[in-house]
């Protein structure tokens, strides 16, 4: 026991999670979805050529320019996530319910005396632009392999002392694998023949219960500190300087039990992992809309890749169950991880149009997902990086945003759809479905949304011999944004 105790303090520094755990969330941390403010949310974020909204300091800061008086503005969210899996032919259910601020600012609008230049406008706060807040079930009977598997194949040509302590150690020590001869020196009470020859105490090949349980929380956002002009009333440009931040969480519970054979008295076993990510970095944003004649606008904009400096905490515990009443506990050390993400660059391109009370706003975004990097002072990440320039491509996505004007009265509607970073997944498109409505009494305003988005994704568990098993997320995502504001 002392012996193991030193070497697993030794190796806190040293150990990192696995190969497609950085992948994964290179991708995830990336990724943007409509957030922001209620009235952004409600036309699905189709905000191109448009301005006077605060979300706009995120995604075209030259619709800054078109304010033409200072406001504070501040919304949040209730959501409902529902996610169904299906592995192996079982479909499981589960969902979340949360609450999130996604947008909090203030612009100060500052007319000018000036014949062309109309406005300089100021604006700060808090823009949120991705949710994780989600739950995850999938269960089903296998009778091809077991997570076992990987523990084994992972600990075979290793001694005790140089296994993963995160993975395949605490799978010795709570005797889910074992030394093929396992004998022990009655003088020392330790083992014999430690030489890294292992078995497994699962039979893969028999039937058995297989579970994954997720539970994840957080956000990605940003802090855009914004300058924007207009000049006649007819061009507007603005550039932001933004704050990315990451604050994230997840723990992850996989099970196995009910084995219809085991080679030893192994009746269950289950690994807990626990992942804290949190990160801040700095990108740039400009952009620039024309107004044709009265009713015609056309937008662009471009956003920098972020460079996101990163910070992991993690930790791993494995129990084990027999068929004597015993059972078995291992936990491991916490790591710590430091890395750098650089995301891709993002063009938007915008039109709008107007016609009596009605408008109309069109966006195209393009996002190069193959551009995503990692970096570190400690690891290469060549694989990663190989991975993602190969199997992350080019998204297009359309927005599609409305709105309805009568006095004081102004109903929305929206739709969007964001096409799959990942090669060869298609089908994995997310679309958003918005309504909204919102209603102003002298400076102060309040507008109300509902957003509906859905989408697919494959989670794989484990892999082994080159084969995943893999589940396939069909993600249900329920959302009512409110939002309040004062012009001033």
């Amino acid at each position: 026991m002392f012996k193991k105790l030193i070497f697993t303090i030794l190796l806190i520094l040293s150990v990192t999670f696995s190969y497609s755990q950085y992948v994964n969330d290179a991708l995830k941390f990336s990724s943007q979805n409509t957030f922001g403010t209620s009235k952004f949310n409600s036309m699905s974020g189709a905000f191109g050529s448009l301005g006077g909204d605060f979300s706009n300091l995120s995604h075209n800061p030259a619709g800054l320019g078109m304010y033409q008086f200072s406001e504070f503005t501040y919304t949040n969210s209730f959501g409902r996530n529902i996610v169904t899996s299906d592995f192996r032919n079982i479909k499981e259910r589960d969902w979340q319910i949360n609450s999130q601020t996604e947008n909090i600012g203030i612009v100060l609008s500052n007319p000018k005396s000036d014949l062309n230049v109309k406005r300089i406008n100021f604006g700060v706060g808090w823009n949120q632009t991705a949710s994780f807040n989600e739950r995850i079930f999938i269960a089903s009977t296998n009778s091809e392999n077991s997570l076992a598997d990987v523990f084994l194949s992972r600990a075979n040509g290793h001694l005790i002392n140089d296994l993963d302590p995160f993975l395949e150690y605490l799978a010795f020590w709570t005797d889910v694998i074992d030394l093929a001869d396992n004998s022990i020196d009655t003088s020392t009470n330790y083992y014999l023949y430690d030489n890294g020859n292992y078995i497994s105490h699962v039979n893969s090949v028999s039937e058995k219960f297989q579970y994954l349980q997720k539970e994840s929380s957080g956000y990605t956002g940003e802090v855009p500190i914004s300058l924007a002009t207009s000049i006649d009333d007819k061009l507007y440009m603005g550039v932001s300087m933004g704050i990315p931040i990451i604050e994230y969480s997840e723990r992850t519970l996989y099970g196995e039990g009910s084995f219809s054979d085991t080679i030893s008295d192994l009746t269950a076993f289950d690994l807990n992992r626990s992942l804290i990510v949190s990160g801040s970095g700095i990108n740039i944003k400009a952009g620039a809309i024309y107004r044709l004649n009265n009713n015609f606008r056309v937008g662009l904009s471009a956003h920098s890749p972020s460079y996101i400096s990163i910070q992991e905490e993690f930790n791993s515990s494995m129990r084990t169950s027999f068929s004597n009443g015993e059972s078995s506990s291992e936990s491991s050390p916490y790591g710590f991880f430091e890395y750098d993400l650089i995301t891709p660059w993002k063009i938007i391109l915008g039109a709008s149009s107007t016609f009596n009370n009605l408008l109309l706003s069109i966006d195209y975004e393009t996002i190069d997902y193959s551009f995503i990097s990692l970096q570190s002072d400690i690891e290469r990440f060549s694989e990663e990086n190989d991975f993602m320039s190969t199997n992350y491509v080019r998204t297009n996505n359309i927005k599609i945003g409305g709105e309805y004007r009568s006095n004081n009265l102004s109903l929305r509607f929206g739709y969007s759809e964001h096409g799959s970073p990942i090669k060869d997944n298609e089908d994995f498109n997310l679309v958003t479905n918005s309504i909204g409505i919102g209603y102003s009494i002298g400076n102060y305003f309040i507008d109300a949304s509902y957003t509906n988005s859905k989408g697919k994704q494959n989670y794989n568990l484990y892999s082994v011999n080159g084969v995943s098993e893999t589940a396939e997320l069909e993600k249900d995502r329920h959302r009512i944004v409110l939002g309040i504001g004062l012009k001033f």
